[in-house]
């Protein structure tokens, strides 16, 4: 019998980026209401705090695709598995999701069809109808945290962080405009010569 504890630790790291989402989130509403009063002190501690965690969630994404690199394991005792019982945090399971590296592409090709460059919200509601057909029933759903923010737009929010510092996106634009840059340019021409992009 082969254990499924290689499968629930994928699991484990999806919920604990999920739960790193939300307090960062919060962290982002508080440093708002800070500067709506005019506390830019406590502003600039929360953003200090807000960048050691996003910090802290990169390092556990590096390390969730590192375990996942690595073939699970066959681990018996007296015949049995030593698969622990995992417990429901109430967050999503795996697989449930879809993951941010799966924003990549949808991003650039939008960014691409818009001239190069859009509005973040009107680039997101692209994406959204590119992928409608790939996106789980989950990915709808809101974000415990925040009722308004589904967790498919929490994703491709990630994703947008994380391709402006793979060099993918512009990172140096307006706050609220997205932009392609070369780098992101030759990603999508290599997507399309390999049969990925539009």
């Amino acid at each position: 019998m082969v254990t499924h504890a290689h499968t629930n630790v994928s699991a484990a790291f999806d919920i604990l980026l999920e739960a790193m989402d939300e307090e960062i989130a919060g962290i982002n509403r508080a440093v708002t209401e800070a500067l709506g009063h005019g506390d830019y002190a406590r502003a600039r501690e929360l953003v200090g705090l807000a960048e050691r965690k996003v910090g802290m969630r990169e390092q556990l994404l590096a390390f969730r695709g590192e375990w996942e690199g690595v073939p699970a394991a066959r681990v018996e005792t007296n015949g049995r598995s030593t698969r622990a019982p995992r417990r429901n945090l109430g967050r999503v399971g795996p697989g449930l999701r879809t993951r941010e590296e799966a924003f990549y592409l949808p991003i650039l090709q939008t960014l691409d069809e818009m001239g190069g460059v859009a509005r973040a919200s009107e680039a997101l509601e692209r994406v959204k109808e590119r992928m409608e057909h790939v996106l789980k029933p989950a990915d709808l759903d809101p974000l415990p945290s925040d009722p308004n923010m589904p967790r498919w737009r929490n994703s491709a929010l990630w994703a947008r962080h994380y391709m402006a510092k793979e060099g993918l996106v512009k990172s140096d634009t307006p706050h609220g405009i997205w932009e392609i840059s070369e780098q992101g340019r030759e990603y999508l021409r290599r997507a399309r010569e390999q049969g990925q992009g539009a």
